[in-house]
């Protein structure tokens, strides 16, 4: 679980599938400007990554495809197309350096306005993701638990069905068929278990 830092929140976005996940910025330098939590704030993960160092003051989720963030900081905008595994610019079309104050997701033509300090607003279409298909609902024979884990993860999911855990750097650290896996040498964190084009996110203690 990572502690959040001592310095003041500047936004907050939900799952628009799943209301006990919440993702919240901070301004300010030093370790940690975006978290999430998936379990009401009862826990919270670092999904700072590769974002620069600097304050961050907004952050929105796509209303169709959740895997997919945005965020603004005092250099601009940036995107995850993995749950803030990964961050790339999303700069096109904006002056440079521009300070990103406020995003809002427009669902209905799938635009992302932009309010930037003293250099106007903006909009951009929001891509489809490239990297992974849009999230679907959980299959009601889907289970795993528990959540967070700590020695074991308990993977139940189809009969037949092939299942990939992959940590936040990118990495495969369990491929094969689901069941009970050890995990006790897993560094803490957080991870994503695919199977069949769905996936979930759980967190090692």
């Amino acid at each position: 679980m990572s502690a959040l830092p001592d310095r003041y929140p500047t936004d907050l976005a939900f799952h628009p599938n799943n209301d006990s996940i919440i993702y919240v910025t901070y301004l300010g330098f030093g370790s940690g400007h975006v978290f999430v939590t998936e379990d009401f704030g009862q826990s919270r993960m670092d999904i700072t990554g590769s974002l620069p160092d600097i304050p961050t003051n907004a952050i929105a989720v796509d209303p169709d495809y959740p895997q997919v963030l945005y965020v603004g900081n005092d250099l601009g905008v940036y995107m995850s197309e993995d749950y803030g595994s990964t961050w790339n610019s999303f700069q096109m079309g904006l002056p440079e350096a521009v300070i990103a104050m406020d995003l809002v997701v427009s669902r209905p033509n799938r635009k992302l306005r932009l309010a930037t300090h003293g250099n106007g607003a903006y909009q951009r279409n929001m891509p489809l993701p490239t990297n992974i298909g849009a999230e679907e609902p959980i299959a009601p024979q889907a289970q795993i638990y528990p959540n967070p884990f700590a020695d074991r993860l308990n993977i139940e999911v189809p009969r037949g069905t092939k299942v990939a855990v992959i940590d936040m750097q990118g990495r495969v650290v369990y491929r094969g068929v689901p069941g009970t896996l050890e995990t006790s040498a897993w560094p803490s964190g957080a991870y994503v278990v695919h199977w069949e084009g769905q996936s979930r996110r759980v967190v090692k203690q």
